[in-house]
């Protein structure tokens, strides 16, 4: 069994988590329990196999099960075998487990049960190891990274698909990163341990946190593991998620796979880049369309169409006529584009934010200048601003008027409302987190 501990060890760490329920009065039915069992008598766990009968109310069984306390539920889950509930008259159906789940996740300092949810998920038989993996996602966390390692090795789950204990770990997985995004640099430090069919659904966990860093140093840690190609494909695939929000030094290594010869890895790089909405590779894309591989001009064009929705198709020279025009006004306006949008007189500054609507390049920048107009008082430059924005078609528009919503003055809320309305065509309200799960960002 799986880090099977013995009786008094597991009762021994449960002390240690939950003096209280030794202390408690007692009149509680149930304190005479939490105490190591000094044969293998069935009777002695009674009380909770009570209350997993399932006339009881559901709510009061959880409620009673977590107040059992750590040592109580600890020695009853190494009971769990079938032949164990059959010689105490009960077993453990599904609707028993659930509720030990829900009552684990009740108890004081739940992180303690991680050992204990890890243990259960690498035994027998199937519904008390999808209750360990379960719990594992519920109340782990990043320090728990190499107990779950451990599992997937325990279990024999070579990937995560085809059998349902692997789609549970890698739930699990993902469930620890949505709390705590400490698990993608524990994952990066253990890249050479992950078996390589987990290593693109990892980097797919990853990609649920918010940090673009974590991720693209989590990449380049799983890089070693194997062929770049899958990582690749992964970070193209969720790239949206991220536009406008990567470092400049984290795109560069991307960059240099433009060049490789193998035409694969430069496809998907160029995937990945264009969706991240890096304009940095805007004047190399140009430059493939007059290459003579036909795969090379096709994601050329892809890219340069995804970061500009310009209609140019494989027309080169169209694409650099444009390019050169667009250097040209942002070498003139860039420096000062912000500041103008915001303190230029009503006249100017809408004539500067009609110059900038029909701009493709710098786009995170345009937005972060038109943003200064809803500082204004003019209404009609707060306005033409957002059918601006509108104009500009970047994904990350509106991820960044979220954000408006929560860190600016009240003014500047109501106008980054308005304007999720107008380009959306939806109204979530005035708070953030509606919009965040109305637009799944």
């Amino acid at each position: 069994m799986f880090l099977a501990p013995t009786i008094l060890g597991l009762l021994a760490v449960g002390s240690a988590v939950a003096p209280a329920a030794t202390a408690a009065p007692s009149v509680d039915p149930f304190v005479p329990f939490v105490r190591a069992p000094e044969d293998d008598d069935p009777s002695r766990f009674a009380p909770l196999l009570l209350q997993l009968d399932p006339s009881l109310d559901d709510d009061l069984a959880v409620a009673k099960i977590a107040k059992l306390g750590v040592a109580t539920v600890t020695l009853v889950l190494d009971w769990h075998r079938p032949e164990k509930g059959a010689a105490s008259g009960r077993s453990f159906d599904d609707e028993a487990w659930s509720r030990i789940e829900r009552a684990v996740e009740r108890v004081s300092r739940p992180e303690q049960y991680a050992a204990m949810a890890a243990n259960l998920a690498g035994d027998d038989p199937p519904q008390v190891a999808a209750a360990g993996l379960r719990l594992m996602g519920r109340i782990g966390a990043s320090s728990q990274t190499d107990l779950l390692l451990e599992l997937v090795d325990e279990l024999e789950l070579p990937r995560p698909s085809g059998s349902k204990n692997g789609e549970l770990a890698l739930t699990a997985f993902a469930d620890i990163q949505l709390r705590d995004s400490e698990l993608s640099a524990e994952l990066g430090a253990r890249a050479t341990r992950i078996p390589e069919g987990w290593i693109a659904p990892l980097a797919r966990v990853v990609a649920l946190g918010e940090s673009p860093r974590d991720l693209m140093l989590t990449l380049r840690g799983l890089e070693a593991r194997v062929a770049e190609e899958p990582l690749l494909s992964v970070l193209g695939q969720v790239a949206p998620r991220f536009v406008g929000r990567v470092e400049e030094a984290d795109l560069v290594p991307l960059r240099r796979r433009l060049l490789s010869a193998d035409v694969s890895q430069m496809e998907l790089a160029t995937i990945a880049l264009a969706r991240l909405g890096d304009d940095g590779i805007v004047e190399q894309l140009i430059a493939f369309l007059t290459q003579s591989n036909t795969r090379v001009r096709s994601a050329a064009h892809f890219g340069l169409h995804e970061l500009t929705g310009l209609p140019f198709g494989a027309d080169s020279e169209r694409w650099e006529l444009w390019h050169a025009k667009s250097v040209a006004w942002w070498d003139e306006h860039g420096a000062t584009l912000a500041d103008d949008v915001r303190w230029l007189d009503s006249e100017r500054a809408i004539e500067l934010i009609i110059q900038i609507a029909p701009q493709k390049m710098h786009r995170a920048e345009l937005l972060d200048a038109l943003l200064q107009a809803f500082e204004r008082d003019e209404e009609e430059v707060v306005d033409l601003a957002i059918l601006c924005m509108r104009e500009l078609r970047w994904s990350g528009t509106a991820r960044r008027l979220v954000v408006e919503l929560e860190h600016h003055s009240a003014r500047s809320q109501g106008r980054a409302w308005r304007a999720l309305r107008t380009l959306t065509g939806l109204d979530a309200g005035p708070e953030a987190s509606a919009w965040r799960a109305a637009l799944l960002l």
